[in-house]
């Protein structure tokens, strides 16, 4: 927002107006106050709009002028302000002297009043204003003006020392090696009510933080349960994160710029709440501020073998002093040595493929220590085997044993999966496998590329070259093989988010001449990607090479190529409805009929929502990028319910008789 250019000429009007009037001795109090919304503009932080307003206690009158930017001359709309107060019918006349607190604003509207005869004091409080602007702003702003995160009489050195912790936590950024699976127990000190284990948020990369449950039977409830099961949050759920501040209570986010306390960048201002059944919520108190303060300086301190150990104990200086806090990891402590231990599942979550794999090093194993005298004998004895598990045969070399571990991790989830990896690797360092595992949890996106190389580089010492030279063409079919083909895809995906895309491309074009068998699906990752990329030529010809392919990923990307290349026509309109018959779906998610919000599903069932989901949450950047493309989609799909039945009330109302 900008003052208007006139704003100079209503000014001096504002000033005739006033010297028309007769002046008495009373004493008015003028000042800006914040609006109780923020504006939002692009490229330009958020900022709330100015109102300057002029008081009258003894008429009990308020003038205000018009609303404007921080940074836009302060003159034009106080003198506003006080010409339109002046001029209500209630008052009629100019008061002799003007009480303002900011000594800016005493200065850009000393001169013009003077002219008017109104004096110009700078005083240290603006008790009578203040207190209409707090009624004013209740009232214009309700809960966003009232509602709070912390409580009104927690100390500022209490707030800031928990604002400080929170900063050192963010920057630590422990939601790289810890996931919303790993619950966290606090052993010591003593727990406020509800505060006594969570789980530290952000590796999913939409909310970072922490998330406190009232036990672990209600964290395991919750990981169980889908819908969420109201029972767990009966008592109020806290929660501390980190938000944009307009997203905070007016109040709170006044006390945060007012006193600069620290913030974690623009979407870094940490609040504490507890969320009640309801609907509303709690505001912290400083007992729950110092104590949540302890557990982030401890959190940020802690180190990956701290983690891995399951139980560890951090000195840390907080507002109340020096304080050793005691954290465990449950799910680390309980895991015995060698034993395959898994918690609750998570609803809807499956067994990790990779697991399979296993059972057929078991099986190779076996038929390896065995000599079949020909392929019927050989046919026979797996026959046997059907619906059975192969007997396995403790490794004895470092390489053996950490293979061993990796199995033992894809039956884990959060810190347990990882300390095994790592557990691994220190057994054997080229175990590709760990490298990937660690990669896959790992949320930065630097280090999650430099893990995946790690893993390439370990696959490719591991394999030697004999490999690339003799089996090119079938490395799925080889089990030692796998690990490099996750590995490389792997790569290529966090090449691409890292904007490196031709290296990506070229990852992936790769691994389908090792394998154009493709078991990896590495062509629904691809096309979509060189269609991205504007590579048209290369999409045609793999869509070409995959041309039973019935997905819906490969059938709207089908539709949209020939879009391009042919425009609004049958041959585009052939593929598109090719495409809606496997999957109708899609086109609510590509023309945004129906939101994309929620994680992307794992798994999916031809001409399920759930393949739409995961279709479109690759081709969307695609179609979007191409111009037309998106509008024609809506105009070959048949409207949604509620818009077809519109269109039939608006239908009889035109065909009513004189209409």
């Amino acid at each position: 927002m900008v003052t208007p250019p006139d704003a100079p000429r209503i000014a001096s009007l504002s000033l005739e107006r006033l010297k028309t009037l007769p002046s008495r001795r009373d004493v008015w109090q003028l000042g800006f106050a914040r609006m109780p919304s923020w504006v939002t503009e692009e490229r330009g932080k958020p900022f709330r709009p100015l109102i300057a307003l002029c008081h009258s206690a003894a008429a009990e009158k308020l003038g205000n002028g018009d609303v404007c930017t921080p940074g836009d001359p302060l003159g034009p709309p106080a003198i506003a302000a006080v010409a339109q107060l002046a001029v209500n019918r209630s008052i009629g006349y100019r008061p002799q002297r003007i009480e303002v607190r900011d000594p800016q604003l005493a200065d850009a509207v000393r001169a013009d009043l003077a002219s008017c005869g109104i004096e110009v004091e700078v005083v240290e409080r603006l008790e009578a204003l203040d207190e209409v602007i707090a009624d004013m702003m209740r009232h214009v702003g309700g809960k966003a003006a009232s509602a709070r995160f912390f409580e009104p009489g927690v100390d500022l050195e209490c707030l800031r020392a928990f604002a400080d912790s929170a900063v050192e936590f963010h920057r630590a950024a422990p939601w790289n090696f810890l996931t919303d699976d790993d619950l966290i127990l606090v052993e010591s000190p003593a727990a406020p009510k509800g505060l006594g284990c969570f789980n530290v948020l952000g590796a999913g990369g939409i909310e970072r933080g922490l998330g406190f449950f009232p036990s672990k039977a209600a964290f395991e409830r919750f990981k169980q349960s889908e819908p969420f099961d109201p029972k767990i949050a009966a008592a109020g759920l806290w929660i501390m994160s980190f938000d944009e501040i307009v997203d905070w209570p007016i109040a709170d986010s006044e006390l945060w710029e007012e006193h600069d306390l620290p913030i974690a960048g623009d979407r870094g201002y940490p609040s504490l709440v507890c969320h009640l059944p309801n609907g509303s919520a709690r505001s912290a108190s400083a007992v729950h501020l110092a104590f949540v303060e302890a557990l982030m300086r401890a959190l940020a301190a802690t180190t990956e073998d701290e983690l891995d150990s399951g139980r560890w104990t951090k000195a840390v200086e907080t507002i109340e002093g020096p304080l050793a806090v005691e954290l465990s990891l449950p799910a680390v402590l309980e895991a015995k040595a060698g034993a395959r231990r898994r918690g609750p599942d998570p609803a809807g979550e499956l067994p990790d493929r990779r697991v399979m794999e296993q059972t057929l090093r078991d099986l190779q194993q076996m038929m390896a220590s065995r000599e079949f005298k020909s392929e019927e004998e050989m046919n026979a004895f797996l026959a046997t085997q059907v619906g059975k598990r192969p007997k396995h045969t403790p490794a004895r070399t470092p390489q053996g044993r950490a293979q061993e571990l990796v199995d033992r991790a894809f039956e884990e989830r959060g810190r347990m999966r990882i300390k095994l990896a790592r557990e691994a690797l220190r057994l054997w360092p080229d175990c590709a496998e760990a490298w990937v595992l660690q990669a896959e949890q790992m949320p930065n996106l630097d280090r999650r590329r430099e893990l995946y190389r790690n893993a390439v580089a370990a696959a490719e010492r591991a394999l030697g070259p004999k490999p690339f030279a003799e089996d090119v063409g079938h490395f799925w079919g080889i089990l030692e093989t796998r690990p490099y083909m996750r590995a490389r895809s792997g790569l290529a995906g966090a090449l691409w988010d890292a904007g490196e895309r031709d290296e990506a491309i070229a990852h992936w074009l790769d691994l389908l001449r090792l394998c154009p068998g493709d078991n990896l699906g590495v062509r629904d990752l691809l096309v979509p990607r060189l269609l991205e990329a504007r590579r048209d030529a290369e999409a045609e010809d793999m869509l070409a090479k995959y041309d039973d392919d019935a997905s819906a990923m490969l059938g709207f990307a089908r539709a949209l190529l020939e879009f391009r290349r042919s425009g609004v026509g049958s041959a585009a309109q052939a593929k598109l409805d090719a495409a809606i018959r496997r999957n109708a779906y899609v086109p609510k998610y590509l023309t945004g009929r129906a939101s994309m919000e929620g994680p992307v599903p794992d798994f999916y069932r031809i001409g399920s929502d759930d393949e739409a989901r995961i279709a479109t949450s690759v081709l969307l950047a695609a179609w979007t990028s191409t111009d037309g493309a998106i509008e024609w989609l809506g105009r070959s799909i048949r409207p949604p319910k509620s818009e077809r039945r519109e269109r039939r009330r608006e239908g009889k109302g035109r065909n009513k008789p004189g209409k």
